[in-house]
């Protein structure tokens, strides 16, 4: 949480996507809380009103899976966390920080769409893994450098795998 305070003493809050990650695909396997616990976050997450990010696209196709997601924003800064529920659910960490926040959040609703549609109709991305359960991408979108890098980490958490560099 954003403490203004604290932020104004030089004291920051600082997120990892692989955390981030792992922390979503242990709650949406019931491994952090109890069961009952851990299906009220997922709701709440579910509910989240802000979809201008990773349910962006997905949400306008005619049966599209459930999300649960984060966002956070701030000047120059945008992020999005989620489980996308699709034919295999699968975890998106979108973190980006000094960014161009519009073409940002263009480029995460349009990744997961691709990954969403790939992921219902079995395409195969390049992806080695098997049923990937977390995605990971480095969008950094600053003037002179507009490649995605993206990588995936196999469903047994173990496996990293450079995927490919796009150019945007």
């Amino acid at each position: 949480m954003y403490d203004a305070e604290r932020s104004a003493r030089g004291i920051q809050n600082y997120v990892c996507p692989l955390e981030l990650g792992d922390f979503l695909e242990r709650l949406y396997n019931g491994e952090v809380f109890d069961a009952d616990s851990s299906e009220h976050m997922l709701s709440v997450m579910k509910d989240q009103r802000l979809n201008g990010k990773i349910p962006f696209y997905i949400h306008t196709l005619p049966e599209h899976g459930r999300i649960a997601h984060k966002t956070g924003e701030d000047t120059g800064i945008t992020h999005d966390v989620g489980i996308v529920y699709a034919k295999q659910p699968f975890v998106l960490v979108f973190l980006g920080n000094e960014t161009d926040v519009a073409r940002f959040e263009r480029e995460m609703a349009e990744i997961s769409l691709m990954l969403y549609e790939a992921n219902d109709i079995d395409y195969d991305l390049g992806m080695q893994a098997e049923n990937p359960t977390e995605l990971s991408f480095e969008l950094p979108l600053v003037e002179g450098n507009n490649k995605i890098t993206f990588t995936v980490i196999s469903a047994n958490g173990t496996e990293k795998q450079e995927i490919k560099e796009i150019a945007r």
